[in-house]
């Protein structure tokens, strides 16, 4: 049987010291034990932040970036003609250029008073302070390519007012762990089928899905998904998900996240 593996990263592949190096070496376990497995990494992340964490791995993860954005590949993975290229990766963008949304929040902003702070009004020394990244991981979180994360300072009713004032200009809020992330109106579970397309019909592989997730950015990946496993969030309590085939992680991390992946692979390959 083939699967598509698609996993959150922040909450669920990782906790909060980011092992990169242990996350890198968990993918491998499972894609060793488990040939048939294609491993996919979906997150709020930038490009540049996923390819340092897939550099620690042996067994080439394609990549979701900001949630849905686009989709990042080694050369050798897939073979997409006409894909961009940034170095021995392939590139495929889905949304909005970053460019455009920093434009029309520059404009919400001056034209109605919104109070937020994004990530482009942020020293990386601020996003390392938010976010408990390292200074060079902050400036690699800075490279954005479709969205931008925002910290909301105002009320609860201007908050509404500004998802209402995005949705005329054909943008919308993700809410991730800690921020909120502005971009297209695109999610992970939109890219997880456009990769499920992907392998099925250009590559004849036929594919059952499993999806790995904690907030609610992850949501609709989980509910699309053939099977979901959902993380606790840091205060313990788990997403509410519409899944008929659902499991629940003890805790996030790249020893939980190996666990749970490997008890549900080693169910169906039992069965």
């Amino acid at each position: 049987m083939n699967w598509l593996i698609v996993t959150d990263l922040d909450g669920t592949l990782l906790d909060d010291r980011y092992p990169n190096r242990k996350a890198g070496a968990a993918i491998d376990a499972v894609s060793a034990a488990h040939p048939d497995a294609r491993v996919a990494l979906a997150s709020s992340k930038t490009p540049a932040e996923m390819i340092e964490l897939a550099e620690h791995c042996g067994s080439d993860p394609i990549l979701i970036f900001e949630n849905g954005t686009g989709m990042l590949w080694r050369e050798h993975v897939l073979c997409r003609p006409g894909s961009e290229k940034t170095g021995n990766w392939e590139l495929e963008r889905f949304g909005k250029p970053y460019g455009e949304i920093l434009s029309a929040l520059a404009a919400l902003r001056m034209k109605a008073g919104y109070t937020f702070r994004g990530f482009s009004d942020m020293t990386p020394c601020e996003v390392a302070s938010r976010t408990g990244l390292s200074l060079s991981a902050a400036e690699k979180a800075r490279m954005r390519v479709g969205t931008e994360p925002i910290v909301w300072e105002g009320d609860a009713e201007a908050f509404a007012e500004f998802i209402a004032s995005l949705a005329e200009l054909d943008l919308k809020v993700v809410s991730g762990g800690r921020f909120h992330h502005v971009g297209s109106h695109l999610n992970k579970g939109q890219a997880l089928g456009k990769l499920w397309r992907l392998l099925r019909f250009q590559f004849g592989i036929h594919a059952r899905t499993i999806a790995c997730g904690d907030a609610p950015n992850d949501l609709d990946m989980l509910e699309r998904a053939d099977h979901a496993i959902v993380f606790p969030s840091s205060d313990g309590e788990y997403l509410r998900v519409d899944n008929p085939s659902t499991a629940h992680a003890a805790s996030s991390g790249p020893g939980a996240w190996l666990n749970a992946v490997s008890e549900l692979l080693d169910h169906h390959q039992a069965a």
